[in-house]
């Protein structure tokens, strides 16, 4: 273990298009509900608790939206999260 961040497999997993999990597909997420985003996120976090935190700080950032958000809300921001630029 050499405590360095593992970049390689981050971007890895935004080009597998696990990014945004429980956001809706017409956001760019993958819609999951949220029994099957707790299930990758416990198998992502057996591995690495900081690696499965920092992957799903987006679902978090946008449960928000998808509880309360205007149609016009969700599609401003939640597509931003699941997007690398």
């Amino acid at each position: 273990r050499e405590g360095k961040f593992p970049k390689d497999l981050y971007d890895a997993a935004w080009e597998l298009g696990l990014a945004g999990s429980i956001l809706p597909e017409s956001c760019g997420g993958l819609g999951l509900s949220l029994f099957d985003a707790v299930l990758m996120a416990e198998e992502a976090g057996a591995a690495s608790a900081g690696f499965a935190a920092a992957f799903e700080g987006n679902a978090l950032a946008g449960a928000p939206l998808i509880l309360d958000g205007s149609k016009e809300q969700q599609e401003k921001y939640l597509g931003a999260l699941c997007s690398e630029s």
